[in-house]
């Protein structure tokens, strides 16, 4: 059998077939060891926190209003726009929402923010029963938590934990969002 010398990866002489099932290991090596070089934050921070912390390493304080300032604009904050925001059957405001059991959906988005985040505040209790309440704001006494719903496109699933069969209303607590560009 024919010697090949192989000088880019093995600098002695071995057999074809050899250097063929050598180079198929090292290349196996690599793929298997690629992914896990993409470790979290070789390439810059990955959130508001970790950005702050980067370029602060070496500052004098003084500097914390422009790293602040920076940070904010790669990692800009979503924030409350509840006021453009309705129920889709009861509002003509501008952002209206649907509750579709594990889901709220942004059926209409006319407003100048991308919604990001709808914020629901739940009750075990019919809302009719709610509303005809003696108490000055019949809302303040749900008894569950708040739960999220992260926004994607225009669809958002609740948080973990989030069981809509024992609720009978819903109302929106708050709507996060960013101001489109």
């Amino acid at each position: 059998m024919k010697s090949v010398f192989i000088f880019t990866i093995f600098p002695h002489p071995i057999s074809n077939a050899k250097a063929c099932r050598m180079k198929m290991k090292a290349i196996l090596v690599m793929l298997l060891v690629a992914p896990h070089l993409a470790i979290a934050g070789w390439f810059g921070p990955d959130n508001y926190d970790e950005c702050i912390v980067d370029k602060m390493k070496g500052q004098e304080k003084s500097m914390m209003s422009r790293v602040v300032s920076a940070c904010r604009s790669k990692f800009p904050q979503p924030y409350s726009i509840a006021e453009y925001a309705g129920w889709s059957d009861k509002s003509s405001k501008e952002i209206l929402i649907d509750w579709l059991g594990e889901e709220v959906k942004v059926v209409k988005n006319d407003s100048p923010y991308a919604v990001t985040e709808v914020i629901l505040k739940f009750s075990k209790k019919d809302c009719d029963e709610l509303t005809k309440s003696s108490q000055p704001d019949p809302f303040t006494f749900y008894d569950s938590p708040n739960f999220s719903f992260k926004i994607a496109g225009s669809v958002g699933r609740a948080e973990q934990g989030f069981n809509p069969a024992i609720y009978k209303c819903a109302r929106l607590y708050d709507v996060l969002g960013l101001k489109n560009e």
